[in-house]
């Protein structure tokens, strides 16, 4: 009778560590998130600017406006490689593309805007970027995009030393 009881007991304290770690698993999210701050050439914040986010793979879309400090969050966002667009009154539109997202990372993808009609547009595609742990948040998994060169209209001449 006690070998019965002791293996009924050893069962359920089995089967409800079980039942805990698969709880945790399941809490796992392979989601990150997408976020920066807006400026206009002389670092200003602009607020209210319309900030698409494009899924490069899907073409799927999301939007969202930029509050009174000029910062915008995609949150929930799949991993996969996206496109930033940045429109508002006054200012050329601007796009990043190859933007890449990887499972729960937070990108840091920070816009400047330039002076123009809303029907100009400024397209960011030969600009690389590097991501790094931003040391400066505290927060671990956060991912900043800094560039690392700028893409230019004038040809640019070797520096000779």
């Amino acid at each position: 009778m006690k070998v019965s009881r002791y293996f009924f007991i050893s069962l359920l304290v089995t089967l409800i560590a079980l039942a805990a770690f698969a709880v945790s698993a399941s809490a796992q999210s392979i989601y990150g998130s997408i976020r920066g701050l807006v400026t206009d050439p002389s670092s200003a914040i602009v607020a209210n600017a319309k900030v698409t986010l494009i899924n490069e793979g899907t073409s799927d879309q999301r939007t969202a406006t930029t509050n009174t400090s000029g910062e915008y969050v995609f949150s929930q966002v799949t991993p996969g490689t996206y496109t930033v667009d940045v429109e508002t009154q006054g200012f050329k539109k601007v796009q990043r593309k190859g933007v890449i997202l990887e499972t729960q990372n937070q990108l840091t993808v920070d816009m400047q805007l330039e002076v123009g009609n809303v029907a100009e547009s400024v397209s960011v595609t030969n600009r690389k970027a590097i991501a790094r742990p931003d040391i400066m948040s505290g927060r671990s998994g956060r991912t900043s995009l800094r560039p690392v060169a700028t893409a230019s209209a004038r040809p640019c001449t070797p520096w000779k030393p």
